[in-house]
């Protein structure tokens, strides 16, 4: 099973995100949960850096992704920290639609003020 575990700050932030895991349904490179969720985690770091401005401390490995989202302070911290938040909003979307369709394949948790 691959968890997607996702950490707020106080303010409902997304500060972080970790998948570790594997899909069982289906072969190794022919697994299409592996690469949906694969895809959307990819697609959701490169863009906190292209598209919002934020940067992202990622570390991956095969069944693993870790990304520690950073924004800048003021004056340009809020509207990069807006970005960023609809680029994991969206990622989250997509991934919770994705377990509740495959729910032996991904399950995602949302730390609510968890910290890291």
């Amino acid at each position: 099973m691959i968890t997607l575990r996702v950490w707020r700050d106080a303010d409902g932030n997304v500060v972080r995100y970790r998948l570790n895991g594997h899909s069982p349904s289906g072969e190794a490179g022919n697994n299409l949960v592996c690469a949906a969720v694969s895809a959307l985690a990819i697609a959701a770091t490169n863009g906190l850096e292209a598209a919002a401005g934020a940067s992202a401390n990622a570390h991956s490995s095969p069944g693993h992704l870790d990304c520690e989202v950073c924004w800048p302070t003021e004056p340009e911290g809020e509207s990069v920290r807006l970005k960023a938040q609809a680029v994991v909003d969206t990622m989250l979307l997509g991934m919770q639609s994705i377990s509740r369709e495959h729910p032996r394949d991904l399950r995602v948790i949302d730390e609510r003020n968890a910290g890291n």
